[in-house]
């Protein structure tokens, strides 16, 4: 399931029926002369109105940075290597899945980006396994929809085994969470997960 799709499906359903209920309120209002009912539903509603607005606009707002992330930003094509929950929303339920992406850049260094994807668990649409193009501005990442495919990129072996990252090779930085606050030390072009809370991080 898209929770893009699901959001602005909840959205307009809720603008939806709060316009309904100020309607209703200022028929009811000009019909009866009373204006204790139209005092109750203008509130209700602008709460419904709020409420779907507030999803649509969330949609609205991401797509844009998509958009902008893939006008200005380096592609790459890469690797679905794994998943992670993204567990700063939950939508009926259920975490939204972010994808674990392993690609060479441009100097040919194996780097691994953690990509928003606005699915849910068991949908197939993002295969482990799977080839995919991604695009990354200002430390950002974004997928290219219609990019997930079969297909054989040159040294895949590497991006897709699970050999231990090797000291030599890799530069420590410090992180500040984004979910808790809290500091701690990762892999510069590498996925961290936060020690202290569980939030997957990309460390630029």
């Amino acid at each position: 399931m898209n929770m893009d799709k699901f959001s602005m499906l909840f959205g307009s359903i809720f603008a939806g029926a709060g316009f309904f209920a100020l309607c209703i309120g200022i028929i009811l209002t000009i019909a009866t002369g009373d204006t204790l009912g139209l005092l109750i539903t203008v509130p209700l509603a602008l709460v419904f109105i709020g409420i779907g607005v507030g999803f649509i606009m969330s949609v609205i707002n991401a797509k844009r940075k998509a958009d902008r992330i893939q006008e200005k930003g380096t592609k790459y094509t890469g690797k679905i290597y794994s998943y992670t929950d993204d567990t700063s929303l939950l939508v009926n339920g259920q975490y939204r899945v972010n994808i674990k992406v392993r690609y060479f850049d441009k100097n040919g260094v194996e780097r691994e980006a953690l990509v928003p994807t606005k699915f849910i668990r068991g949908t197939g649409d993002f295969p482990i396994g799977a080839t995919i193009d991604i695009c990354e501005f200002d430390g950002k990442y974004t997928w290219v929809k219609g990019s997930v495919r079969y297909e054989q990129i040159y040294r895949e072996e590497e991006l897709m085994d699970d050999k231990p990252l090797e000291p030599g090779k890799i530069n420590m930085v410090g992180i500040s969470c984004q979910g808790c606050g809290a500091s701690f030390t990762g892999a510069k072009g590498y996925v961290s997960r936060c020690p202290y809370c569980g939030a997957a991080i990309n460390v630029e």
